[in-house]
Protein backbone atom coordinates (compact mmCIF):
# COMPACT_ATOMS: atom_id res chain seq x y z
CA UNK A 1 0.00 0.00 0.00
CA UNK A 2 3.11 2.47 1.04
CA UNK A 3 4.21 1.75 -2.31
CA UNK A 4 1.58 2.19 -4.23
CA UNK A 5 0.83 5.66 -2.39
CA UNK A 6 4.41 6.93 -3.03
CA UNK A 7 3.89 6.00 -7.04
CA UNK A 8 0.57 7.58 -6.99
CA UNK A 9 1.97 10.55 -5.34
CA UNK A 10 4.96 10.66 -7.86
CA UNK A 11 2.77 10.33 -10.84
CA UNK A 12 0.62 13.28 -9.33
CA UNK A 13 3.46 15.54 -9.05
CA UNK A 14 4.67 14.79 -12.54
CA UNK A 15 1.29 15.31 -14.24
CA UNK A 16 0.75 18.95 -12.34
CA UNK A 17 4.00 19.68 -13.05
CA UNK A 18 3.24 19.38 -16.80
CA UNK A 19 0.17 20.77 -16.48
CA UNK A 20 1.56 24.23 -14.79
CA UNK A 21 4.48 23.96 -17.57
CA UNK A 22 1.76 23.89 -20.12
CA UNK A 23 0.37 26.78 -19.02
CA UNK A 24 3.47 29.09 -18.60
CA UNK A 25 4.68 27.90 -21.63
CA UNK A 26 1.14 28.94 -23.39
CA UNK A 27 0.91 32.38 -21.36
CA UNK A 28 4.77 32.87 -22.15
CA UNK A 29 3.80 32.28 -25.88
CA UNK A 30 0.78 34.58 -25.51
CA UNK A 31 2.64 37.64 -24.28
CA UNK A 32 5.35 37.05 -26.86
CA UNK A 33 2.90 37.44 -29.58
CA UNK A 34 0.71 39.87 -28.10
CA UNK A 35 4.21 41.95 -27.65
CA UNK A 36 4.96 41.26 -31.26
CA UNK A 37 1.24 42.15 -32.73
CA UNK A 38 1.96 45.80 -33.19
CA UNK A 39 5.57 45.41 -34.69
CA UNK A 40 6.21 46.27 -38.59
CA UNK A 41 5.60 43.20 -40.72
CA UNK A 42 8.46 40.89 -41.27
CA UNK A 43 7.37 37.66 -43.50
CA UNK A 44 9.82 34.55 -42.07
CA UNK A 45 9.08 32.32 -45.06
CA UNK A 46 8.37 32.64 -48.68
CA UNK A 47 6.98 29.68 -50.03
CA UNK A 48 8.27 30.78 -53.63
CA UNK A 49 11.76 30.54 -52.67
CA UNK A 50 11.04 27.34 -51.17
CA UNK A 51 9.30 25.85 -54.19
CA UNK A 52 11.29 26.80 -56.84
CA UNK A 53 14.48 28.20 -55.73
CA UNK A 54 15.79 32.00 -55.44
CA UNK A 55 18.41 31.17 -58.28
CA UNK A 56 15.84 30.48 -60.61
CA UNK A 57 13.59 33.29 -59.47
CA UNK A 58 15.71 36.04 -59.71
CA UNK A 59 16.26 35.39 -63.81
CA UNK A 60 12.90 37.20 -64.06
CA UNK A 61 13.52 40.15 -62.70
CA UNK A 62 16.44 41.74 -64.61
CA UNK A 63 17.48 44.98 -63.61
CA UNK A 64 16.74 43.98 -59.55
CA UNK A 65 19.47 43.02 -56.84
CA UNK A 66 19.23 39.42 -55.74
CA UNK A 67 18.75 40.96 -52.64
CA UNK A 68 14.98 43.51 -54.26
CA UNK A 69 13.94 40.18 -55.62
CA UNK A 70 14.10 38.30 -52.23
CA UNK A 71 12.49 40.88 -50.37
CA UNK A 72 9.74 40.85 -53.27
CA UNK A 73 9.89 36.93 -53.26
CA UNK A 74 8.89 37.52 -49.21
CA UNK A 75 6.33 39.87 -49.70
CA UNK A 76 4.35 38.24 -52.20
CA UNK A 77 4.30 34.73 -50.57
CA UNK A 78 2.57 36.38 -48.15
CA UNK A 79 -0.99 37.81 -49.26
CA UNK A 80 -2.94 38.06 -46.18
CA UNK A 81 -6.74 38.19 -46.79
CA UNK A 82 -9.42 39.71 -44.58
CA UNK A 83 -13.11 39.07 -44.08
CA UNK A 84 -15.57 41.82 -46.91
CA UNK A 85 -18.79 41.71 -47.08
CA UNK A 86 -20.68 40.13 -50.31
CA UNK A 87 -17.67 39.39 -51.81
CA UNK A 88 -16.35 37.65 -49.15
CA UNK A 89 -12.69 38.87 -48.37
CA UNK A 90 -10.12 40.70 -50.10
CA UNK A 91 -6.18 41.89 -49.29
CA UNK A 92 -5.59 43.37 -46.14
CA UNK A 93 -4.20 46.89 -46.37
CA UNK A 94 -0.69 46.63 -46.36
CA UNK A 95 2.75 49.26 -47.39
CA UNK A 96 5.73 47.22 -47.81
CA UNK A 97 8.47 48.38 -49.73
CA UNK A 98 7.29 46.64 -53.25
CA UNK A 99 3.33 46.02 -52.54
CA UNK A 100 0.87 47.95 -51.20
CA UNK A 101 -2.91 47.36 -50.90
CA UNK A 102 -4.71 51.07 -50.05
CA UNK A 103 -7.49 51.00 -47.01
CA UNK A 104 -10.10 51.20 -49.94
CA UNK A 105 -9.10 47.84 -51.32
CA UNK A 106 -7.16 48.88 -54.76
CA UNK A 107 -3.69 48.09 -55.63
CA UNK A 108 -2.13 51.73 -56.07
CA UNK A 109 0.03 52.72 -59.60
CA UNK A 110 2.57 55.39 -59.96
CA UNK A 111 0.74 58.94 -58.95
CA UNK A 112 -2.05 57.20 -57.61
CA UNK A 113 -4.89 59.48 -58.03
CA UNK A 114 -7.04 59.84 -54.91
CA UNK A 115 -9.96 58.00 -53.29
CA UNK A 116 -12.87 58.79 -53.76
CA UNK A 117 -12.15 59.41 -57.68
CA UNK A 118 -12.24 63.35 -59.05
CA UNK A 119 -15.22 63.79 -60.66
CA UNK A 120 -13.46 65.09 -63.33
CA UNK A 121 -11.43 63.67 -65.93
CA UNK A 122 -11.51 59.83 -66.97
CA UNK A 123 -11.66 56.94 -64.57
CA UNK A 124 -11.41 53.40 -65.21
CA UNK A 125 -11.81 50.44 -62.72
CA UNK A 126 -9.79 46.99 -63.19
CA UNK A 127 -11.32 44.11 -61.93
CA UNK A 128 -9.36 40.50 -62.21
CA UNK A 129 -7.78 37.96 -59.85
CA UNK A 130 -4.60 37.69 -59.06
CA UNK A 131 -2.81 38.51 -62.56
CA UNK A 132 -4.38 42.02 -62.38
CA UNK A 133 -3.65 42.34 -59.21
CA UNK A 134 0.35 41.92 -59.96
CA UNK A 135 1.45 39.20 -57.76
CA UNK A 136 5.11 38.61 -58.46
CA UNK A 137 6.17 41.86 -59.54
CA UNK A 138 5.93 45.35 -57.59
CA UNK A 139 3.66 48.44 -57.28
CA UNK A 140 5.22 49.89 -60.21
CA UNK A 141 5.22 46.76 -62.63
CA UNK A 142 1.66 45.55 -62.31
CA UNK A 143 -0.76 45.54 -65.76
CA UNK A 144 -2.04 48.41 -64.22
CA UNK A 145 0.73 50.55 -63.70
CA UNK A 146 2.03 50.34 -67.32
CA UNK A 147 -1.58 51.04 -68.77
CA UNK A 148 -1.68 54.22 -66.76
CA UNK A 149 2.18 54.59 -68.25
CA UNK A 150 0.53 53.77 -71.91
CA UNK A 151 -3.15 56.03 -71.24
CA UNK A 152 -0.88 59.28 -69.73
CA UNK A 153 -0.89 61.38 -72.83
CA UNK A 154 -4.88 60.92 -72.87
CA UNK A 155 -6.88 63.81 -72.60
CA UNK A 156 -8.78 64.35 -70.70
CA UNK A 157 -6.49 62.76 -67.59
CA UNK A 158 -7.05 59.61 -66.82
CA UNK A 159 -7.28 58.29 -63.06
CA UNK A 160 -6.94 54.29 -62.83
CA UNK A 161 -7.86 52.14 -59.99
CA UNK A 162 -6.58 48.70 -59.75
CA UNK A 163 -9.12 46.32 -58.29
CA UNK A 164 -7.45 42.70 -59.19
CA UNK A 165 -7.84 40.64 -56.51
CA UNK A 166 -5.96 37.07 -55.66
CA UNK A 167 -8.11 34.36 -56.19
CA UNK A 168 -11.24 36.53 -57.39
CA UNK A 169 -13.41 35.05 -60.81
CA UNK A 170 -16.24 36.32 -62.69
CA UNK A 171 -19.18 36.37 -60.13
CA UNK A 172 -17.22 38.17 -57.03
CA UNK A 173 -15.49 41.19 -59.51
CA UNK A 174 -19.46 41.39 -60.71
CA UNK A 175 -20.28 41.56 -56.79
CA UNK A 176 -17.56 43.75 -56.38
CA UNK A 177 -18.72 46.32 -58.96
CA UNK A 178 -21.75 46.54 -57.92
CA UNK A 179 -20.83 47.31 -54.56
CA UNK A 180 -18.55 50.13 -55.41
CA UNK A 181 -21.92 51.10 -57.35
CA UNK A 182 -23.66 51.20 -54.60
CA UNK A 183 -21.19 53.32 -52.42
CA UNK A 184 -21.43 55.76 -55.17
CA UNK A 185 -18.20 55.24 -56.89
CA UNK A 186 -18.85 55.21 -60.75
CA UNK A 187 -16.25 54.96 -63.10
CA UNK A 188 -16.36 55.96 -67.01
CA UNK A 189 -15.34 52.86 -67.62
CA UNK A 190 -15.14 49.40 -66.21
CA UNK A 191 -12.47 46.35 -67.36
CA UNK A 192 -12.71 42.96 -66.50
CA UNK A 193 -9.65 40.75 -66.96
CA UNK A 194 -10.43 37.16 -66.72
CA UNK A 195 -9.92 33.48 -67.49
CA UNK A 196 -7.59 31.30 -65.47
CA UNK A 197 -9.41 31.41 -62.42
CA UNK A 198 -12.99 31.25 -63.73
CA UNK A 199 -11.47 27.75 -64.82
CA UNK A 200 -9.75 27.45 -61.44
CA UNK A 201 -12.97 28.05 -60.14
CA UNK A 202 -14.70 25.58 -62.48
CA UNK A 203 -17.83 25.11 -59.95
CA UNK A 204 -17.84 28.24 -59.33
CA UNK A 205 -17.17 27.94 -55.22
CA UNK A 206 -14.70 30.84 -54.01
CA UNK A 207 -11.65 30.53 -51.89
CA UNK A 208 -11.52 30.32 -48.52
CA UNK A 209 -15.59 28.81 -48.68
CA UNK A 210 -14.36 25.50 -46.58
CA UNK A 211 -13.19 27.81 -43.93
CA UNK A 212 -16.38 29.79 -44.02
CA UNK A 213 -18.36 26.75 -43.89
CA UNK A 214 -16.33 25.28 -40.71
CA UNK A 215 -16.88 28.79 -38.93
CA UNK A 216 -20.45 28.61 -39.26
CA UNK A 217 -20.44 25.06 -38.47
CA UNK A 218 -18.56 25.83 -35.36
CA UNK A 219 -20.99 28.78 -34.38
CA UNK A 220 -23.89 26.27 -34.02
CA UNK A 221 -22.42 24.07 -32.53
CA UNK A 222 -21.74 21.34 -34.97
CA UNK A 223 -18.29 20.45 -35.70
CA UNK A 224 -16.93 19.64 -39.15
CA UNK A 225 -15.66 15.84 -37.30
CA UNK A 226 -17.29 15.06 -34.70
CA UNK A 227 -14.50 12.52 -34.02
CA UNK A 228 -12.44 13.16 -30.27
CA UNK A 229 -9.03 13.50 -32.42
CA UNK A 230 -10.47 15.65 -34.80
CA UNK A 231 -11.88 17.91 -31.75
CA UNK A 232 -8.79 17.19 -29.57
CA UNK A 233 -6.88 18.57 -32.71
CA UNK A 234 -8.78 21.74 -33.33
CA UNK A 235 -8.31 22.57 -29.42
CA UNK A 236 -4.87 22.11 -29.89
CA UNK A 237 -4.61 24.83 -33.29
CA UNK A 238 -5.91 27.38 -31.02
CA UNK A 239 -3.12 27.25 -28.10
CA UNK A 240 -0.37 30.39 -28.43
CA UNK A 241 2.39 27.80 -28.56
CA UNK A 242 1.01 26.16 -31.45
CA UNK A 243 0.61 29.52 -33.00
CA UNK A 244 3.64 30.28 -32.12
CA UNK A 245 5.29 27.73 -33.60
CA UNK A 246 3.27 27.86 -36.97
CA UNK A 247 4.30 31.31 -37.06
CA UNK A 248 8.26 30.64 -36.69
CA UNK A 249 8.68 27.19 -36.96
CA UNK A 250 6.37 25.66 -39.32
CA UNK A 251 7.99 26.17 -43.43
CA UNK A 252 4.40 26.76 -45.78
CA UNK A 253 3.72 23.88 -48.12
CA UNK A 254 4.63 25.58 -51.55
CA UNK A 255 1.15 24.65 -53.44
CA UNK A 256 1.55 24.70 -56.57
CA UNK A 257 -1.78 26.07 -57.65
CA UNK A 258 -1.45 29.07 -55.30
CA UNK A 259 -4.29 28.52 -53.08
CA UNK A 260 -6.72 25.46 -52.00
CA UNK A 261 -7.24 22.58 -54.46
CA UNK A 262 -10.90 23.60 -55.54
CA UNK A 263 -13.50 21.21 -55.09
CA UNK A 264 -14.77 19.15 -58.03
CA UNK A 265 -18.14 17.74 -58.77
CA UNK A 266 -16.94 14.57 -60.50
CA UNK A 267 -18.42 16.09 -64.39
CA UNK A 268 -16.77 15.37 -67.48
CA UNK A 269 -14.14 18.37 -68.44
CA UNK A 270 -16.62 19.17 -71.38
CA UNK A 271 -19.54 19.68 -69.27
CA UNK A 272 -17.19 21.39 -66.46
CA UNK A 273 -15.57 23.73 -69.54
CA UNK A 274 -19.56 24.67 -70.95
CA UNK A 275 -20.54 25.52 -67.60
CA UNK A 276 -17.22 28.21 -66.70
CA UNK A 277 -18.22 29.89 -70.03
CA UNK A 278 -21.79 29.70 -70.01
CA UNK A 279 -21.36 31.45 -66.07
CA UNK A 280 -19.30 33.94 -67.62
CA UNK A 281 -21.35 34.98 -70.29
CA UNK A 282 -24.14 35.50 -67.52
CA UNK A 283 -21.75 37.65 -65.36
CA UNK A 284 -20.55 39.58 -68.44
CA UNK A 285 -24.73 40.00 -69.35
CA UNK A 286 -25.34 41.34 -66.01
CA UNK A 287 -22.44 43.63 -65.41
CA UNK A 288 -23.27 45.26 -68.77
CA UNK A 289 -27.15 45.73 -67.97
CA UNK A 290 -25.78 47.25 -64.88
CA UNK A 291 -23.17 49.50 -66.33
CA UNK A 292 -25.38 50.68 -69.25
CA UNK A 293 -28.03 51.63 -66.39
CA UNK A 294 -25.18 53.79 -64.69
CA UNK A 295 -24.27 55.30 -68.35
CA UNK A 296 -20.71 53.55 -67.88
CA UNK A 297 -18.58 51.99 -70.38
CA UNK A 298 -17.14 48.00 -70.04
CA UNK A 299 -14.49 46.41 -71.63
CA UNK A 300 -14.11 42.37 -70.97
CA UNK A 301 -10.43 41.14 -71.53
CA UNK A 302 -9.98 37.20 -71.78
CA UNK A 303 -6.33 37.10 -70.78
CA UNK A 304 -3.24 34.93 -72.07
CA UNK A 305 -2.46 31.53 -69.84
CA UNK A 306 0.43 29.67 -69.71
CA UNK A 307 -1.31 26.30 -70.38
CA UNK A 308 -3.11 27.42 -73.54
CA UNK A 309 -1.07 28.31 -77.14
CA UNK A 310 2.85 28.53 -75.14
CA UNK A 311 5.50 26.26 -74.87
CA UNK A 312 5.72 25.58 -71.41
CA UNK A 313 9.34 24.35 -71.76
CA UNK A 314 10.25 28.14 -71.63
CA UNK A 315 8.92 28.69 -67.90
CA UNK A 316 12.03 29.53 -65.33
CA UNK A 317 10.06 27.49 -63.23
CA UNK A 318 9.84 24.47 -65.47
CA UNK A 319 10.50 21.07 -64.16
CA UNK A 320 10.50 17.79 -66.19
CA UNK A 321 7.70 15.55 -65.73
CA UNK A 322 6.48 17.98 -62.36
CA UNK A 323 2.61 19.53 -62.46
CA UNK A 324 2.99 23.09 -62.10
CA UNK A 325 -0.55 24.07 -62.73
CA UNK A 326 -3.17 21.28 -60.84
CA UNK A 327 -6.50 22.54 -61.16
CA UNK A 328 -4.99 25.29 -63.43
CA UNK A 329 -4.71 22.84 -66.20
CA UNK A 330 -8.52 22.83 -66.68
CA UNK A 331 -7.68 26.25 -68.13
CA UNK A 332 -5.87 24.56 -71.21
CA UNK A 333 -8.60 22.20 -72.12
CA UNK A 334 -11.14 25.08 -71.68
CA UNK A 335 -9.42 28.01 -74.13
CA UNK A 336 -9.63 26.57 -77.81
CA UNK A 337 -13.51 26.67 -77.26
CA UNK A 338 -13.38 30.07 -75.47
CA UNK A 339 -11.38 30.83 -78.69
CA UNK A 340 -14.32 30.08 -80.84
CA UNK A 341 -16.52 31.89 -79.09
CA UNK A 342 -15.00 35.22 -78.26
CA UNK A 343 -11.59 35.32 -80.53
CA UNK A 344 -13.40 36.91 -83.93
CA UNK A 345 -15.27 40.33 -82.35
CA UNK A 346 -18.73 38.46 -82.49
CA UNK A 347 -19.04 38.56 -78.75
CA UNK A 348 -19.09 42.39 -78.32
CA UNK A 349 -17.14 45.36 -79.17
CA UNK A 350 -16.37 45.53 -75.56
CA UNK A 351 -14.36 42.11 -75.72
CA UNK A 352 -10.71 41.53 -76.55
CA UNK A 353 -9.10 38.25 -76.70
CA UNK A 354 -5.47 38.10 -75.77
CA UNK A 355 -5.63 34.43 -75.61
CA UNK A 356 -3.27 33.68 -78.26
CA UNK A 357 -0.89 36.81 -77.83
CA UNK A 358 2.30 34.23 -76.34
CA UNK A 359 2.02 31.93 -79.48
CA UNK A 360 5.90 31.00 -80.59
CA UNK A 361 7.00 32.90 -77.99
CA UNK A 362 10.49 31.50 -77.34
CA UNK A 363 10.87 32.85 -74.02
CA UNK A 364 9.61 33.10 -70.68
CA UNK A 365 6.73 35.71 -70.08
CA UNK A 366 5.66 34.29 -66.17
CA UNK A 367 7.50 34.97 -63.13
CA UNK A 368 6.18 31.89 -61.25
CA UNK A 369 4.23 29.25 -62.85
CA UNK A 370 0.72 31.73 -63.80
CA UNK A 371 1.69 35.32 -63.06
CA UNK A 372 3.63 37.54 -65.28
CA UNK A 373 6.73 39.36 -65.75
CA UNK A 374 7.21 42.99 -65.63
CA UNK A 375 7.85 43.11 -69.50
CA UNK A 376 4.84 40.42 -70.22
CA UNK A 377 2.52 42.80 -68.12
CA UNK A 378 3.74 46.29 -70.16
CA UNK A 379 2.81 44.22 -73.28
CA UNK A 380 -0.55 43.27 -72.02
CA UNK A 381 -1.41 46.81 -71.32
CA UNK A 382 -0.51 48.25 -73.87
CA UNK A 383 -2.56 45.76 -76.28
CA UNK A 384 -5.38 46.94 -73.91
CA UNK A 385 -4.81 50.63 -74.09
CA UNK A 386 -4.85 50.14 -77.89
CA UNK A 387 -8.51 48.04 -77.79
CA UNK A 388 -9.50 50.86 -75.66
CA UNK A 389 -8.84 53.94 -77.83
CA UNK A 390 -9.37 52.33 -80.87
CA UNK A 391 -12.58 51.17 -79.90
CA UNK A 392 -13.53 54.88 -78.23
CA UNK A 393 -14.68 53.27 -74.86
CA UNK A 394 -12.50 55.94 -73.28
CA UNK A 395 -12.38 59.19 -74.56
CA UNK A 396 -8.28 60.18 -75.61
CA UNK A 397 -6.94 62.81 -76.91
CA UNK A 398 -3.22 62.39 -77.12
CA UNK A 399 -1.54 65.55 -75.90
CA UNK A 400 1.49 64.42 -77.92
CA UNK A 401 -0.48 64.34 -81.25
CA UNK A 402 0.04 60.70 -81.40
Amino acid sequence: MQRFRSTYALTAIVLLNTIALIVVVNVAAAAWLRFRRDEPVKYERAWLIDGYGLDTLVRNYPGMSREDVTTLLHETSNWIQEYESFTGFRPVTRRDRFITISPDGFRPVPQQAPWPPPASGTTIFLFGGSTMMGAGVPDDATIAAHLRSELASCQPQLSIYNFGRGFYFSSQERILFEQLLLSGHRPTLAVFFDGLNDFYFAEGVPQYTQEMTSFMKRGAGLPDDPSLSASLASAARQLPITRLAAKYLVAPEPPPSFGQTPPESGRPDEERIAGVLARWERNRDIIRATATASNIRTAFVWQPVPTYGYDQTKLTVYRDGVDLFGAHQLSGLGYPEAAKRYSDGKSGRDVLWLGDIQRNRAENLYVDAVHYTSRFSAEIARLIGRFLTTEELIPCERTNGE
